[in-house]
């Protein structure tokens, strides 16, 4: 089950580098690395593609691998207003040897 704290944290420090691009008519934040072969799709959390973690991290891996990183927009414009529920393992019965 997921904590009180999983949706709340800190902007981190700095300015995305990269910039907005439609790829495959999807937008994306687009980030250059120094290797034009080697390339990284990194699918954004709850959270989302606009929020500045994201693209701060994005710049991380594109300075670090390095690579071009794709920071699509797979949701729409929407994210999910609840989480659905946690499963249950709870067995009915004990487990026998």
């Amino acid at each position: 089950m997921a904590c009180p704290k999983c949706f709340s944290g800190h902007k981190h420090d700095g300015e995305p580098l990269g910039k907005e691009e439609k790829v495959h008519g999807v937008d994306t934040y687009v980030t250059e690395g120094t290797n034009p072969k080697a390339i990284l799709v990194f699918i954004p959390d709850a959270f989302g593609w606009k929020f500045i973690n994201s693209r701060i991290l994005a710049d991380h891996y594109a300075s670090r691998i390095p690579a071009r990183v794709y920071l699509p927009e797979f949701m729409d414009g929407t994210f999910p207003r609840r989480l659905p529920p946690q499963p249950t393992f709870a067995r009915k019965t004990p487990f026998r040897d």
